[in-house]
């Protein structure tokens, strides 16, 4: 099997200085305001009445069975990846680095961890580069190794095909007593695997867009989310787990129907409560390609079309490129469900919609006519407005990517929609290759910190441009 391509092979450490002090994540509360987790959060301040109000209502008004309410008081929090080179202004404010989330994880751990990702290059060897900057992944690669002699059963899955087919950290896991299989998404789906998360002692979980790979600690922007002491929720995402994990048996071949030991009861139409600081909120994990998904698995793209149907005020977009396309099958197909949903939100609802895309060295110049095909649309006039622009980084060998994805909608209602973290836009990623989301529907708590695409907006390293 080839080799494939991979967004971060022409990033490496030249001389990259750590200008980004630590930030501390500060964390409010907002009552009554209905927030999604995608990215980060923006603000509707009401009066403690509408809380409890709207707390009363989201167990009146949703399908949230019985047995879906966590009765542990769990703890969500944000995890970011920055460049080290990137300089942000002073005032600014960031999650917690992702590095530091898997450390702690790894520390955390007591009996088990399950680990799915693309690819693991957590050291400069695999890519024949001597790097100052895969400190941090050499230092996650050696907890993984220490786990077995500490009695932790640690599994890891990752996709055939793949980026590297001789990872040397896969190999030290080995050694080390890691299990490790590979899933023939090709093969199965003619995809891959793509999926990112953790499972620890099946409480604590780990979903987000950063790969086993140093450069998503150091080199490039990640984002993520880590919930703690929810194990309801990481028994849904272990059930995920268990797929690709007997997918990666030799002559494995997808059921039809998933037997009922894989079902879920947890889904946009029965989302679980959980409880954070003593206040419940809504939360799901969705999944791609369809053929991996039981009939009661919500799959990634009728979230993500509820999500945008659902927004009233505005939708916030961030993704590494658009493309509504087959992007990966050839001949490729016209794939417009999410670029129809877009401008059907703004011209119909008069949705504010922003879009966010990087715009890199390695970028396919292929986009722009899709860009420039959603900000032709833009007519203040008509209160239709659509706004797309794109973060140029300089073209040198550290130029980082932006390589999370995250939807953000602006409702203020109950409903089942809210903001998603999400990976990719384009079809194959829905259709085709493994993968999977997390909506988060909180009404009582906003993370104060500046959205993403505001930020990187005012990054003294990324020129903005606005189409």
């Amino acid at each position: 099997m080839p080799e494939m391509s991979s967004p971060y092979n022409t990033l490496h450490d030249s001389d990259v200085p750590n200008v980004r002090g630590s930030k501390r994540l500060v964390i409010a509360v907002a009552v009554g305001c209905l927030t999604a987790f995608g990215a980060l959060l923006s603000f509707s301040m009401y009066e403690k009445s509408t809380e409890e109000h709207f707390q009363n209502k989201i167990f009146q008004e949703t399908n949230t069975d019985q047995n879906n309410i966590s009765e542990e008081q769990s703890r969500i929090i944000l995890v970011e990846s920055i460049p080290l080179y990137m300089k942000y202004d002073d005032n600014a404010t960031f999650g917690t680095p992702v590095d530091k989330a898997w450390r702690d994880l790894l520390s955390m751990a007591t009996y088990q961890v399950d680990v799915a990702s693309f690819y693991w290059t957590l050291t400069g060897d695999d890519i024949n580069i001597n790097s100052s900057t895969d400190l941090p992944g050499k230092n996650i690669l050696e907890q993984f190794g220490a786990l077995p002699s500490r009695n932790v059963s640690v599994r890891v899955v990752t996709s055939i095909p793949s980026v590297l087919t001789n990872s040397t950290d896969l190999h030290f896991l080995r050694q080390k007593g890691v299990q490790v299989r590979k899933v023939p998404f090709g093969r199965l789906t003619g995809g891959v695997l793509h999926s990112k998360f953790w499972i620890v002692d099946r409480k604590h979980i780990f979903l987000g867009s950063a790969n086993m790979d140093f450069r998503s600690l150091t080199q490039v922007k990640e984002l993520g989310v880590v919930i703690y002491n929810c194990s309801s929720l990481a028994e849904d995402l272990h059930k995920i787990f268990e797929s690709y994990w007997v997918m990666g048996h030799r002559n494995s071949s997808i059921p039809n129907p998933w037997p009922s030991k894989y079902d879920t009861a947890i889904n946009k139409e029965h989302p679980m409560l959980l409880k954070t600081d003593n206040v419940s909120s809504e939360i799901y994990i969705t999944a791609s390609p369809p053929t991996f998904c039981p009939t009661t698995r919500t799959q990634d793209l009728d979230s993500i079309l509820s999500v945008i149907s659902g927004a009233q005020h505005y939708i916030d977009v961030a993704v590494m490129e658009y493309f509504p396309t087959t992007r990966f099958i050839h001949p490729q197909r016209y794939w417009p469900a999410i670029d129809d949903a877009l401008k059907r939100a703004a011209f119909e609802r008069n949705v504010k919609v922003r879009l966010l895309v990087s715009c890199g060295r390695d970028s396919d110049p292929a986009m722009l006519p899709f860009l420039q095909s959603l900000a032709s649309l833009n007519y203040p006039a008509q209160r239709i407005s659509i706004q797309v622009g794109h973060l140029t980084g300089q073209l040198t060998t550290s130029t980082p990517q932006l390589e999370w994805g995250w939807w953000f909608p602006s409702t203020h209602h109950t409903g089942p929609g809210g903001p998603r973290l999400c990976r990719g836009s384009s079809g194959q990623y829905l259709t085709g290759t493994g993968s999977l989301s997390l909506l988060y529907v909180s009404l009582t708590w906003v993370i104060t910190l500046t959205v993403p695409s505001q930020k990187d907006r005012r990054s003294t390293y990324h020129p903005y441009t606005q189409l």
